[in-house]
Parts: structure tokens; C-alpha cells; sequence
């Protein structure tokens, strides 16, 4: 039959029914109720503040594939890597979707043998791997990176401590006052972005591995016979871990055939579930079937 809301439900029950908890249960319920979750609109502000910039180029690199395009030389997907500080990119061509380990190889051949090692990577370097690579082997005397590549990558970025060379002292000092003078232009523009975008937005909540939350319909391809009818969230998906400080990944339906990583602006608390299996319960006897991508999904 469904519940009016919060204050009709707890009037209704006290004109009969009274316990300590009364207030608390009410509120748990009604948070944790699947019709309403699913189809009412969020309306908090977006979670997710604006983030720092780096301070210099490829010390924060963000990757990301591009798949399924016209075959080009046996080519059909391409690897983009984007330095956060200068914009800069590099393109790389992939006949297929790579591994996590082929992904690393990628990047340590065209990526950070030319620019030194990042200090953050959003996705997919391994930093282990990076670290046993770079031991010496007793049987060869060298590390597997002298071996394959046939120089050693810096572990650590330059001190940049003056040189004996004076070109390389007068390069150095223009580096510093470009990137100087970038991150000066840098740090005005995004000042102007973050009073705009930022106004209109809140802390992120702090969820943890094993939470579960509803994620925002709105990028999923829902294909339904009305749109606006269509349901507001999906779910409820368990946070596998934190990737960002403002993305998560989650645990979606291998059906769902998207990215299990999504901005924390789309994700809203589930609230107080009552129990697993009775929320999977619940949602099978009562959530309509939604197709993503062209299978069907019940959600």
C-alpha cells in the first residue's frame, strides 16, 4: 500500500502504537524504502568540490580508453593520457583493450620514460609492479627496466640541486619560472571556476568499502517506453573502494556493461536497508525491468 512520508507514517502508527524508538524506526524505513529511492529526485546540492591542480607538468596524469572505433592498421582503440597541469596529451594506439599489465607497460614506454614518474595515477599503474621492476636481479646485474628498456626510469622526481653545466642550471630556472608563471594563470582560473561551481555544490559525503548506495539514472542508457517516467536512481550497488577522493567504485550487474566507476555527484546514501537479501527480495517483486544497452536489467 505503500507510506505518506515521514510525519504521516509516525502519526498514523502512534494513534495505536507507541515504543521508544518509534521516531528513529519511522525514519529508517521510510529512507530505506526502494519505490521511493528509485523514482523521487535528490534534491541536495551535487557532492564533489572542485580539486587542487598540480604544481608541475606530469606530476598528476589522468588515463582513460577510447574503444570501438573504424579499424585503422589493425588499430580500433586508443589510449589517452592527459597531464592535469599543462593539458598536454598523448595518444596511444591499441589493437584491443589492454590488461592492467599491458596497460603499465604501455605507459612506462610512452608515457614516464619521457616525462619521470608521476605522483599520482588515477587508474591502473601499478606502483608494486613499478617498484619490483626497478630492483636488480642477482643473475643478470640488472634491473628488468635496464633489461627491457635499456635505461633505468627514475624512481624519484629530479632535486632539481644545481648543476656544473651551466645550460643545464639556465634551462631548469626557465622551466620554473614557465611553470611558475602557468600555475599563477592556473590557480586564477580555476579561482573563478571554483566561486561559480562551488557555490552550487557540497563536501563530499565519506562512504566506505561495503556501503551501499543508489546511483543516479542519469548516463545510464534506460530503455524505456517514457523517459520521464523512468526511474531516478538504480540499485542499491555495494562501494567496492574509494579511487578518488571524489570517485568511487562499485559493484553493478556485469549486464549493466559500464564502467563500475562513477563520481561521488551520483551517488546518494542508501540509508537503512532492511538486510540484503530482503532488499533483493523487495526489488524483484517490485522494480519494473529496465534495459541497459540492450539486455534486460532488473532494477
Amino acid at each position: 500500500a505503500g507510506h505518506p512520508g515521514i510525519t504521516a507514517t509516525a502519526h498514523l502508527i502512534s494513534n495505536r502504537f507507541w515504543w521508544p524508538t518509534l521516531q528513529r524506526d519511522v525514519i529508517d524505513f521510510v529512507r530505506g524504502c526502494s519505490f521511493c529511492n528509485i523514482s523521487k529526485s535528490f534534491h541536495q546540492c551535487p557532492a564533489g568540490l572542485l580539486q587542487p591542480i598540480p604544481q608541475r607538468p606530469w606530476s598528476h596524469i589522468s588515463i582513460d580508453f577510447v574503444t570501438d572505433l573504424p579499424s585503422s592498421r589493425n588499430f580500433a582503440n586508443i589510449l589517452t593520457v592527459i597531464d592535469r597541469f599543462s593539458k598536454a596529451c598523448r595518444l596511444i594506439p591499441l589493437p584491443k583493450l589492454p590488461t592492467a599489465f599491458e596497460t603499465a607497460e604501455f605507459l612506462m614506454k610512452q608515457v614516464l620514460r619521457f616525462y619521470g614518474l608521476p605522483e599520482d595515477i588515477v587508474r591502473y599503474l601499478l606502483w608494486a609492479e613499478y617498484a619490483q621492476n626497478s630492483l636488480r636481479n642477482p643473475s643478470t646485474g640488472l634491473t628488468p627496466f635496464q633489461c627491457v628498456l635499456g635505461f633505468q626510469p627514475p624512481l624519484f622526481p629530479w632535486s632539481g640541486e644545481p648543476s656544473e653545466l651551466p645550460a643545464v642550471n639556465d634551462w631548469l630556472q626557465r622551466s620554473e619560472e614557465t611553470w611558475s608563471s602557468a600555475h599563477v594563470h592556473l590557480q586564477q582560473a580555476v579561482r573563478r571556476v571554483r566561486e561559480q561551481a562551488d557555490r552550487l555544490r557540497r563536501p563530499s559525503p565519506t562512504y566506505t568499502p561495503g556501503q551501499w548506495v543508489w546511483l543516479s539514472s542519469r548516463d545510464l542508457r534506460l530503455r524505456l517506453p517514457c523517459r520521464k517516467l523512468s526511474p531516478r536512481y538504480v540499485g542499491p550497488f555495494k562501494i567496492l573502494r574509494q579511487i578518488t577522493p571524489v570517485s568511487y567504485r562499485l559493484a553493478p550487474p556485469a549486464n549493466y556493461r559500464i564502467s563500475p566507476t562513477f563520481h561521488v555527484s551520483l551517488l546518494k546514501p542508501a540509508g537503512a536497508l532492511r538486510g540484503v537479501e530482503e532488499q533483493e527480495e523487495a526489488e524483484d517483486e517490485s522494480t519494473p525491468t529496465i534495459i541497459v544497452d540492450g539486455e534486460k536489467a532488473y532494477q
